[in-house]
C-alpha cells in the first residue's frame, strides 16, 4: 500500500510490463488492488463482491514466497481469511527490497486476497523456481496443513497444479517427474513410452510388470544404482482428458501400490 499504480516498482506496473502488455487482456478486465484506497475496508469488501458476481475465479496464479506465503496472506493468516489489508513480515519486504533503492522504501502493508478467497477458485496454478524456494515448497505440498505455512492450505484444493524447476523439486519425497500421453487401451511395451532413467541417478531402472488393483495396470522399476522403486502408473482420464502415465518416485507410495 502507498504506491500509485503508475509507481514504477508497484504491482501494477510490474504486471503491465512483464505480463499485461505481452497479452490481448482489456484494461477494464484488471483488478489489481489499489494501494491508495481511503477505506480499505469497504474496498475489500466491494472487491470480494465483484468477484461473486462475475461467477468466481476460473484460475488462479499463484507465486510462493520463501515463507509460505501466497499472495501476501503471511505466516499466520487464517483460512477463513478474505481481502484485507496485511501487515508485511520483515522477511518478505527485505526480499522485495531488490526492486526498491533501500529496504525503508519498502512498503509495510499490502492488499491481498485471502485463503478462503484463493481456495474458492476453481482451478490453482502455483509456480516456483530456485533452490532458495525448495524447503519451503516441501513444506507446502508434503508437510502438515498449518497457518505457519499459509500455502500449504492449497492441499484442501482439489485442482491444484504445482510446475517447479529442479532444484526447487529437489527436496520432494514424492516427485511426479514426468507425465506422457497414454493410447488408450494400450496392451505394449510400456518402456517404449520413455526413457526408462531414475529420476535421480539418471540411470537405467529394471522394470516389470505388476498389478495393484487401483490401477488396471502399473509399472514397477527398481534403479540399478540407488535400488529405489519407482512406480509407472498409469491416471484414469477425468472430464474427457486424456490418460496419462504418471511416474513416481517415493518408497512409501510403493508401499501404498502393494498393499
Amino acid at each position: 500500500m502507498g504506491l500509485s499504480p503508475e509507481h514504477p516498482q508497484s504491482y501494477h506496473s510490474y504486471m503491465k510490463r512483464y505480463f499485461f502488455d505481452h497479452v490481448n487482456i482489456k484494461p477494464e478486465n484488471i483488478h489489481i488492488p489499489n494501494g491508495l484506497t481511503k477505506n480499505p475496508i469497504e474496498y475489500c469488501n466491494e472487491y470480494e463482491r465483484k468477484i461473486k458476481e462475475v461467477g468466481g475465479i476460473d484460475l488462479q496464479v499463484l507465486g510462493i514466497g520463501r515463507n509460505g506465503h501466497i499472495g501476501f496472506n503471511e505466516p499466520g493468516s487464517e483460512l477463513n481469511s478474505r481481502t484485507r489489508v496485511v501487515e508485511l513480515t520483515e522477511k518478505t519486504r527485505k526480499d522485495n527490497s531488490r526492486f526498491f533503492d533501500k529496504i525503508e522504501d519498502v512498503p509495510k502493508k499490502a492488499i491481498t486476497m485471502g485463503i478462503a478467497t484463493i481456495l474458492e477458485s476453481k482451478n490453482i496454478l502455483l509456480l516456483a523456481s530456485g533452490e532458495n524456494k525448495a524447503e519451503t515448497i516441501k513444506k507446502a505440498l508434503e508437510g502438515p496443513v498449518t497457518k505457519e505455512i499459509p500455502a500449504s492450505f492449497l492441499q484442501y484444493h482439489p485442482n491444484v497444479t504445482v510446475i517447479l524447476d529442479e532444484p526447487t523439486a529437489a527436496k520432494l519425497e514424492i516427485l511426479v517427474t514426468k507425465i506422457e500421453t497414454f493410447p488408450k487401451n494400450y496392451s505394449g511395451d510400456w518402456s517404449t513410452l520413455w526413457d526408462n532413467n531414475c529420476p535421480k541417478c539418471k540411470v537405467p531402472v529394471l522394470t516389470k510388470y505388476e498389478n495393484y488393483g487401483v490401477f488396471e495396470d502399473s509399472l514397477i522399476g527398481r534403479c540399478t544404482q540407488c535400488g529405489k522403486e519407482i512406480v509407472f502408473a498409469r491416471d484414469a482420464p477425468r472430464n474427457g482428458q486424456k490418460e496419462e502415465v504418471r511416474i513416481w518416485y517415493d518408497e512409501n507410495l510403493v508401499k501404498k501400490f502393494r498393499n
